[in-house]
């Protein structure tokens, strides 16, 4: 018990953030690997999850309370050729946080 607060203090004393963990569904269509986050089951995220397959193509976040991406929002999934993330409440984009994602061809950022 004493650990765990401790761990969590010193990483809120540090400025690191944990990436949410999502219960997402993947499948396979045509060759690509699909993950769908979009308010699954329940669940809205308000920031990119860090539990994904890295090898996810196709990556749907839509309907969620994402407002924000950062410069490591896609650090481990470079392989994204389409990133659906309509209808979030997306209020930033930093510099550099779709640098990563060299495959993109669809970005969709509408609502």
């Amino acid at each position: 018990m004493f650990i765990i607060v401790g761990m969590y203090i010193f990483f809120m004393a540090e400025g690191i953030t944990c990436r949410p963990i999502a219960n997402c569904k993947n499948s396979k269509q045509n060759g690509y690997l699909i993950t769908d986050c979009r308010n699954y089951k329940g669940q809205t995220l308000n920031s990119i999850p860090g539990n994904l397959m890295p090898e996810v193509q196709i990556l749907k976040l839509q309907e969620n309370r994402i407002a924000k991406l950062t410069n490591s929002s896609f650090d481990i999934y470079p392989n994204i050729k389409e990133l659906l993330l309509s209808d979030n409440v997306l209020h930033t984009i930093k510099p550099g946080s779709l640098s990563v994602l060299n495959e993109l061809e669809l970005l969709d950022l509408s609502g």
